[in-house]
């Protein structure tokens, strides 16, 4: 929530579930000055008053800079224009309204009543008689709200039918800032008879959904989210992660309100509370950093990486760590990461093999070291984007040899201690099968050679990435010519490898895929790779405890790396107190080499197996920050 210096001088909360109401005066006139009064109260004694109710109120602070007045016991204290529009419409002709308003009822230059308030937060709002969601005066929306039988104007309209209905909602009213802002979803879920309201009409919410949800195919995706929102209120209590992943990056003016917003609905908040407090005094970058130390127990290693490394650095929370998701911006919504097929490994688990140093913030990792980025392409496209090429020869080429593989006994299987693995049967076809193969490998080149640079050409720094991609081109075509001379199965879901990705890439239509918004890599050993993005030249290719994913990691400069320090609290008693006394993770118990790196994302190599039964690599700690 932003501050906004009311001029106004509170007295403090004397209870831990004391709250604040306004008093707010009726008003003959809607133009006439808005006048209330404090009243201080507790949610215990309002849970159990059957006479005097209170609303609370839902809405969008909107720009500071635009602003209106309220006189708060005779005072004069400047509010938003979203709030002073709000209260003008919910201010009664001849009774006091009792309301609960954040901006006026928690005195925001106080940050330990700040926090103490979120926390009541849930309570306010699911003791409310009503909440009133009000999202401005606009003349369309009020005749939206007129057709709802609940609505407040006392008039039923019946000239716009469902479908106008809906098309005018998705038009203007559902664009609205409120459908789009972090805090609405705790104050929804939590309400026991929610209202929208736009000017002066208002009407509830479970009817006005009652009429926009009536058909439950083909909703756009603004309907979407009101449909999930509105679900969101039948259903058992998610824990904070699920929250995270559906409300990334929607508008918080504090950033630390991603967290702090979903304490009040979060069905985990009572341990996640062990490791987060509800405090403006902490900065973003410890808030996100405790929260994914929190995440880490619950999600895994895996999990928690991939939503971390999928932002450019440069957007990031300043000072958060690498391995921390930063919740404040949207999702790159990548694709998990594809890995080989194993069944045996000799994974080291996480929680015995992963630390967090208590003071700093670092999370060490037993893992090994397995090559290092030499080169790499522009960022592939969406598949989408590629829809312009025609590839006829390349379509009918994949079609003949996946008529080639369903013939007799094309395609078997067998295992070992690696795990499952396909094979192809040619008996005598070999030398169409090479020649469909090399319809394949063309199509390849002429993908990353001509098609991707084309799409690419509008992107920033084209001509200084494009001397990198002509680097890694050799490097491709290289690699190319060495997989033509392998029978493999080169098309269709028995694929595997690079072979299945780019197959699927390449697929008509084809929406997720793995190499869409990530770039190709060749590495020091020769091998091709798919890296995040934002990677560079010498950064290093990583086998981490808990993961058959392997990941990007660059490494600090001895200065900021401060190995030194980072080593003795590794060594340190306080590294046994604090978690895994008994796993590899010790710099010089062990005698393992320290690195101190950032995580930079996820990424494949062919051909690399993680932990694997014939894997014998010196292990190394890596130190992530």
């Amino acid at each position: 929530m932003p501050e906004i210096n009311t001029g106004f001088e509170y007295r403090p909360l004397p209870e831990p579930d004391s709250f604040r109401l306004i008093l707010l005066q009726p008003a003959s006139s809607h133009d006439q000055d808005l006048q209330c009064t404090l009243e201080y109260t507790t949610i215990s004694h309002c849970d159990r008053e059957i006479i005097d109710h209170y609303t609370a109120l839902s809405y969008v602070w909107g720009d500071p800079t635009r602003q209106g007045k309220i006189w708060i016991d005779g005072t004069p204290v400047v509010i938003t224009e979203s709030l002073d529009a709000a209260l003008r419409d919910l201010r009664d002709e001849g009774r006091v309204l009792r309301i609960w308003a954040d901006a006026l009822c928690i005195n925001q230059q106080d940050l330990e009543e700040r926090g103490s308030q979120v926390k009541l937060m849930g309570d306010i709002y699911s003791t409310a008689h009503h909440t009133v969601i009000h999202l401005g005066s606009s003349k369309a929306d009020e005749k939206l709200l007129t057709a709802i039988p609940s609505n407040t104007s006392g008039i039923i309209t019946n000239d716009l039918s469902v479908d106008d209905l809906i098309n005018t909602s998705e038009i203007t009213l559902l664009k609205l800032p409120w459908f789009s802002r972090v805090w609405i979803f705790q104050e929804l879920l939590l309400s026991s008879d929610p209202w929208v309201q736009c000017g002066t009409i208002r009407a509830r919410w479970n009817q006005l959904c009652g009429v926009l949800l009536r058909k439950s195919q083909g909703r756009s995706k603004q309907l979407q989210v009101v449909a999930d929102m509105n679900s969101a209120r039948t259903v058992h209590k998610q824990k904070l992660f699920s929250h995270l992943i559906a409300r990334r990056g929607l508008g918080a003016t504090d950033p630390r309100d991603m967290i702090f917003a979903h304490f009040g609905i979060a069905a985990d908040v009572e341990a996640l509370g062990a490791y987060v407090k509800v405090s403006y005094e902490d900065s973003c970058a410890k808030i996100y950093n405790d929260t994914a130390r929190y995440l880490f127990g619950e999600i895994g290693l895996e999990t928690l990486f991939h939503h971390a490394a999928d932002t450019e650095s440069r957007s990031r929370v300043e000072g958060l760590a690498s391995w921390a998701p930063d919740w404040s911006v949207p999702s790159a919504a990548l694709a998990p990461m594809y890995r080989n097929n194993t069944l045996i490994t000799k994974m080291p688990k996480a929680n015995e093999n992963c630390t967090f140093l208590k003071d700093l913030p670092i999370l060490a990792c037993l893992g090994y070291e397995v090559d290092t980025i030499t080169s790499f392409s522009l960022p592939l496209p969406s598949p989408a984007s590629l829809g312009r090429f025609a590839r006829n020869e390349y379509h009918q080429a994949v079609k003949d040899l996946q008529t080639m593989y369903s013939v007799g006994s094309g395609v078997w299987w067998s295992g070992d201690d690696d795990g499952q693995h396909r094979h192809i049967n040619l008996r005598g076809r070999e030398t169409e099968h090479e020649r469909l193969g090399q319809i394949i490998h063309d199509e390849w080149s002429a993908l990353i050679h001509h098609d991707i640079p084309l799409v690419s050409l509008t992107h920033t720094h084209f001509d200084e990435e494009m001397g990198m991609h002509r680097e890694f081109l050799d490097g491709f075509e290289m690699w190319v010519r060495g997989r033509g001379k392998e029978e493999i199965i080169m098309v269709g879901y028995d694929s595997d490898g690079f072979e299945s990705l780019i197959y699927g890439y390449l697929i008509p239509g084809a929406k997720e895929n793995v190499l869409a918004g990530r770039r190709l890599a060749i590495t020091a050993s020769g091998k091709l790779g798919i890296v995040p993005s934002c990677a560079q030249k010498g950064d290093r290719i990583v086998f981490l405890a808990g993961s058959l994913v392997p990941y990007i990691v660059r490494r600090h400069g001895e200065q900021e790396g401060k190995s030194d320090e980072i080593e003795n609290i590794i060594a340190g008693e306080r590294f046994a107190q604090e978690n895994l006394g008994r796993s590899e993770v010790s710099g010089k118990k062990f005698g393992k080499r320290l690195v101190h790196c950032a995580l930079i994302g996820e990424g494949y190599i062919e051909g690399e197996v993680g932990w694997t039964p014939k894997e014998e690599r010196p292990r190394a700690v890596f130190a992530l920050s």
